[in-house]
């Protein structure tokens, strides 16, 4: 009995793939992978280079070469001696464990004699070892009409020779990282890209708001732009699509971007004027950032997909000549994303006059986006603004989006109409003390209560002369902005009611950024 299971057991071994170790030889510039078991050699011609920097491969081309093992004068020279294999001679395929099925087809150009691999998934997200087995099998008998060549491969068959490569998961020029999305922080590159997005968030269709079944994304590596006189690369740039590099794709919920920079950067000029900008429409646009100076990472919200870098910024939008106290605190705002003039028809025009009184509604964008808030779904909390007018169709950014995070924030509350409910009267200039409000509820200052609001008065009354003015409902509001040293009277008089321009707007705007370290440390 135990004849018959020894030799059944020879037999399936005989079945078995002739060799799972494949040795490698680099010549010419080429790299030739074999079995020390067999006469079969594989030569890799794309890629060209075994260590690669994208985690899928787009394609790996081969041809499939033999020689004899039997002859000694061929055993010292492989590479000279092997001659091409007739493809009609073998079948080739390979193994991937990461695919569902486990054996999958290679193209092959009959023409050419070249095998072809497309989208091969390795799977990993950290540097290693790849391994593609490739099996092939003898198709012509030892004897008989299809032996075209002596010896036949000398019987060969079975074989499995890995092609080995090396990924380095690094941001290379020309490198592409393929990820799932995830919710939470997703570091590549050694921590140099960070994005970021809250639990529930999603990649979906935004032509059909649709959720993709394939919730996986592509991060290219591109060559790090060349600088210009307006900005100063200090990294290289990303491209950020789905999968299959779709136009119509974006994130469900807005989400961070952190970008490490390799620039020697004073502190208080990275603050400033280090940026993450966005490509959109061929040229380059400051989105925003907060700097993290000793760790050399800047950091600022998105709402898309795009290309992204990281960039010390000293684009002037036009403010060259321009003679004004405020350019400096306006041209911050513009590096940090907080007015965006390039892209957004009203950020622009805020520039056009510095000197202009701004909005309502202007100044709780600038102190919204320079929060860092996302925008949210606007539930039409005020009468007097819709989407129509202030939503992202009119405005180019979610300006409805905007103001109802700032209402959930707690710093726009509008006032009560007896006929039209809440009203927010967006166009109507803002006023001194009006801004001192929103600034205090913006920051989180603790106000003092209206119980004391005699004491509060006489105190304001010590420094402005003008006291009186305020409202009663901005005097806590102006005293803390006032001791917190956000605003300032002129000649010891606060101004209540007198409009704000853009340029002290900006000012303010600049205060409580700097105050809350907004810009970085």
């Amino acid at each position: 009995m135990r004849k018959p299971i020894i030799g059944l057991l020879v037999f399936l071994m005989l079945l078995l793939p002739a060799v799972s170790h494949a040795d490698m030889r680099e010549e010419d510039g080429s790299f030739y992978f074999y079995s020390p078991n067999s006469g079969f050699i594989i030569k890799l011609i794309t890629p060209q280079e075994r260590n690669i920097t994208t985690n899928i491969i787009d394609r790996i081309d081969f041809e499939l070469w033999w020689y004899d093992q039997k002859n000694e004068y061929h055993k010292r020279d492989p590479i000279n001696y092997a001659r091409r294999v007739n493809p009609h001679d073998v079948n080739v395929f390979y193994t991937n464990k990461n695919a569902m099925s486990q054996n999958k087809d290679i193209l092959l150009d009959r023409s050419s004699s070249l095998y072809t691999i497309r989208d091969y998934e390795t799977k990993l997200s950290a540097s290693g070892d790849v391994k593609i087995p490739i099996k092939i099998k003898n198709l012509v008998a030892p004897t008989g009409p299809n032996n075209h060549y002596p010896g036949v491969y000398n019987g060969e068959t079975n074989v499995q020779i890995s092609i080995d490569l090396r990924y380095f998961h690094n941001d290379k020029d020309g490198g592409k990282f393929y990820t799932s999305f995830k919710t939470g922080k997703v570091k590549m590159f050694a921590d140099r890209l960070i994005l970021d997005f809250p639990k529930d968030t999603y990649v979906h269709n935004t032509s059909m708001s649709t959720l993709l079944p394939e919730q996986d994304i592509l991060v290219q590596v591109n060559q790090r732009p060349a600088s210009t006189q307006e900005y100063m690369f200090i990294s290289q740039s990303y491209t950020i699509t789905d999968k299959y590099e779709r136009n119509d794709t974006k994130p469900s919920q807005s989400g961070n971007i952190t970008l490490k920079y390799d620039a020697d950067v004073a502190p208080e000029v990275a603050m400033h004027n280090i940026s993450v900008v966005q490509r959109k429409d061929n040229k380059w646009i400051p989105i925003g950032g907060v700097v993290d100076s000793k760790g050399q990472t800047v950091t600022a919200p998105i709402d898309e997909f795009g290309e992204y870098a990281a960039a010390i910024t000293y684009k002037t939008y036009k403010l060259d000549n321009l003679n004004n106290w405020a350019k400096p605190y306006v041209l911050a705002l513009a590096y940090k994303g907080v007015i965006q003039p390039d892209i957004y028809l009203f950020d622009g025009r805020l520039l056009e006059d510095l000197d202009a009184e701004i909005t309502r509604f202007d100044f709780i964008m600038m102190l919204a986006r320079a929060k860092g808030l996302k925008p949210i779904s606007y539930t039409g909390y005020f009468t007097d603004v819709n989407n129509a007018t202030y939503g992202k169709a009119r405005r180019g950014y979610d300006g409805t989006g905007y103001l109802m995070s700032a209402i959930k924030n707690g710093f726009v509350q509008g006032e009560t109409s007896n006929v039209f409910g809440n009203v927010l009267e967006p166009e109507r200039p803002l006023t001194r003390e009006e801004a001192a409000v929103f600034m205090a509820r913006a920051m989180n200052l603790k106000i003092p209560t209206y119980s004391n609001l005699d004491k509060v008065k006489e105190k304001l009354s010590q420094t402005y002369y003008d006291a009186p003015l305020i409202s009663d409902w901005a005097v806590p509001y102006v005293d803390m902005v006032t001791k917190e040293k956000l605003m300032q009277g002129n000649l010891n008089y606060f101004k209540p009611r007198q409009k704000l321009t853009v340029a002290e707007a900006s000012t303010l705007v600049y205060n409580m950024m700097d105050k809350m370290k907004l810009f970085g440390k």
